[in-house]
């Protein structure tokens, strides 16, 4: 097998979507407890970014292996991203960045790979290795791996869709979604994951939506807001295979 000569890099990509899902699941179910609230009836309350509209339709048409019914599906939260786009008003002035990669950093990496980060296993094992070849004396002091990247601001416009049968539980929803992203939310993403919410953006449409495309009537609600992130990636010639190597020049590396 060839030596996997490759630069060492860094993808860092909040998956906002899977964040908010997340986030709001453990709300509704831990904090909030809403199997506590309405009977039976929050048991079944369902978080994602897929539509039960999307499941309904698959299983009428056919090309579903699923047949979940209404029972299934509502009450239901879903999260859209309707719009992804540069932070023009938030544009970092360097544009180039230095960043010391240690055990702090990879650890990090390997815990959040999927939802902070875009990473595979082996390419968080190629800087641990990179590591060690660097110490390799744990008792000895500990010296980084140097990176230099590119970061972006980009802003998000979300939406969330509530759908329930009971039209009591799609607005108590409503409420408790609206004070997660008011209050405590709002501070535990942007302490967690670095996801800044528009507070003053924060608005919704309680009330006279509804649907009756499946066979029953079901009572909807939005609620949108804008909120603030970063990625970005880095780059590191260092190579754990030959144990060296010279920082990439990024200006070259993104041209």
């Amino acid at each position: 097998m060839a030596e996997d000569t490759r630069d060492l890099i860094i993808t860092k990509l909040p998956y906002v979507k899977q964040i908010l899902v997340d986030a709001l699941n453990n709300y509704l179910r831990t904090d909030v407890y809403t199997d506590g609230l309405f009977g039976d009836n929050f048991k079944n309350i369902r978080v994602s970014e897929d539509h039960p509209f999307a499941t309904l339709v698959a299983s009428q048409m056919g090309i579903s292996d699923t047949t979940k019914g209404a029972t299934d599906l509502f009450p239901s939260v879903t999260v859209v991203v309707t719009e992804d786009r540069y932070a023009a008003d938030r544009a970092l002035t360097a544009p180039i960045l230095q960043a010391n990669v240690g055990l702090p950093e990879i650890a990090h990496m390997t815990s959040y790979r999927k939802t902070q980060y875009v990473m595979s296993t082996t390419e968080i094992d190629r800087i641990q290795s990179a590591y060690d070849i660097i110490n390799p004396n744990p008792s000895a002091v500990q010296v980084p791996i140097s990176f230099e990247g590119i970061e972006q601001a980009r802003e998000a416009e979300v939406a969330i869709e509530i759908w329930s049968r009971n039209s009591q539980i799609k607005d108590r929803l409503f409420d408790l979604v609206i004070a997660f992203f008011a209050s405590f939310g709002r501070l535990s993403l942007r302490e967690d994951y670095s996801i800044i919410v528009d507070n003053g953006s924060l608005a919704g449409e309680r009330d006279g939506v509804y649907n009756f495309d499946f066979g029953y009537k079901l009572s909807g609600a939005m609620i949108k807001f804008k909120l603030d992130y970063n990625i970005s990636q880095y780059r590191s010639t260092y190579n754990p295979v030959i144990g060296a190597g010279a920082i990439v020049d990024v200006n070259d590396a993104y041209d």
